[in-house]
């Protein structure tokens, strides 16, 4: 088993900093904030330089994208795939396994249909056709999502592990 730790949970001031007290808590990994990758593409090459030269490598990439994968707006869709793709493009680059992936926080965004469809069978739809558009990027730079359930209070969507693994076999 490998131990990672997000970027902002370990103390300095600089990533070369970071890095090494990583390394000496016994994490072979960090995980960086997908927005900051986005919005600072020189991070993108700091890090590379860094990890070149540390036993502690770039992990995943944590979410970090704009839109909302679930939004009634399709724009808002539209720009988080965008965004997604942008990631994962960065993690290649970066050599991580993946981008984890919260797919919506908070409250659902699109109407209850019932008796036709439950809010969260029309999300679950969404969500996996999103996803085969995804796949195809995925193959391309060779990363994976990594679908992280949270707890109710963070999302109505895809709060326990079952739920994950059903639209993972789809």
């Amino acid at each position: 088993m490998k131990l990672s730790i997000q970027e902002g949970m370990i103390p300095g001031n600089t990533l070369e900093e970071k890095f090494k007290l990583a390394l000496r808590f016994g994490f072979e990994g960090i995980e960086f904030s997908g927005d900051k990758l986005r919005e600072d593409k020189e991070k993108v090459k700091k890090i590379k330089k860094v990890a070149s030269k540390s036993k502690v490598k770039p992990s995943t990439i944590c979410s970090g994208f704009r839109g909302s994968l679930l939004s009634n707006k399709k724009e808002e869709r539209e720009l988080a795939v965008c965004d997604i793709k942008e990631l994962l493009s960065i993690g290649q680059e970066l050599g991580v396994v993946g981008l984890v992936l919260v797919p919506i926080f908070g409250g659902p965004k699109i109407p209850d249909l019932s008796p036709l469809y439950s809010t969260w069978e029309l999300e679950k739809k969404m969500f996996i056709e999103q996803l085969y558009e995804l796949g195809k990027h995925l193959k391309q730079v060779g990363q994976i999502l990594l679908i992280e359930p949270l707890n109710r209070y963070e999302t109505h969507f895809i709060n326990r592990l079952e739920q994950a693994v059903e639209i993972c076999k789809v």
